[in-house]
């Protein structure tokens, strides 16, 4: 199995945003969620910031472990997007009753 590096793009001002209120949560000495926000928040400042979507990922998994330590504004800003629609398979494979069917997500 071969191992592809990973695509770096522009890091986005709300993830410049929570890479900083992320830098100054407290965490417990040692673990490599403190080093990861750290070096993140150290590579929002720089003017040409890059980020992977691993990290991208990484980084709104930690800011909402950590959303009690982080204002509001910022938390809202890591929060996944809600799909308006169910995709049309998901409905199907409820219909013939293998996924539970749940009347309000149609």
């Amino acid at each position: 199995m071969t191992a592809t590096a990973p695509q770096f793009r522009p890091m986005t001002e709300d993830e410049r945003r929570m890479a900083r209120a992320l830098a100054g949560v407290t965490m417990i000495p040692g673990i490599p969620s403190k080093r990861f926000a750290g070096d993140i928040a150290s590579e929002a400042a720089s003017a040409s910031a890059q980020i992977s979507e691993r990290q991208a990922n990484a980084l709104r998994s930690l800011v909402h472990r950590y959303r009690r330590q982080i204002p509001a504004d910022v938390v809202a800003l890591g929060q996944p997007i809600a799909l308006t629609e169910q995709p049309q398979h998901d409905l199907d494979a409820a219909q013939q009753g293998r996924l539970p069917f749940h009347p309000e997500h149609q």
